[in-house]
């Protein structure tokens, strides 16, 4: 073989090499399983029909995806009046997030929103919040949420 017919057969054998190097990669990312998390937080209306509920915040090196969440009174029959800011933060929960926090409103509850895989993705050390305004004094609201993470 002269040198430039053995340079080709060398450049196609890398390439060959190449392209199965990625798509074993890209087998592996398929085969990764996903593991369902549902987590509940609840809080009790107070004298101005505010209720804050607080999800557990991400562990370290998790990234959680959020896929459904319901939000009303204790029971889905439960008349729950108010309404619902979904926001994340890595601080202190609050009545009054920034517009750069929220992710979703509910303007009537009981409400239940369904989300795309990446829509809603929280990191470490984030915490989903819903605030409900407008609620009821003294009743006790629910916050449901189903998510997706990544298994190994």
């Amino acid at each position: 073989m002269d040198d430039s017919l053995s340079a080709v057969v060398d450049g196609l054998a890398n390439l060959t090499a190449n392209v199965n190097a990625h798509a074993d990669a890209a087998r592996r990312w398929r085969e990764r399983s996903y593991k369902r998390l549902l987590l509940s937080a609840t809080a009790e209306a107070d004298s101005s029909g505010n209720a804050l509920m607080v999800f557990d915040p991400v562990s370290q090196g998790d990234v959680w995806d959020l896929c459904r969440l319901v939000v009303g009174g204790v029971q889905w029959s439960t008349t729950a009046a108010g309404s619902a800011v979904v926001y994340l933060t890595s601080g202190q929960a609050t009545t009054t997030p920034s517009l750069t926090q929220v992710v979703d409103e509910a303007a009537s509850l009981p409400s239940v929103a369904f989300y795309l895989a990446k829509q809603v993705s929280l990191i470490s050390g984030e915490n989903l919040v819903v605030y409900v305004s407008g609620g009821t004094s003294g009743q006790q609201y629910i916050a449901s949420a189903q998510f997706a993470l990544l298994g190994d």
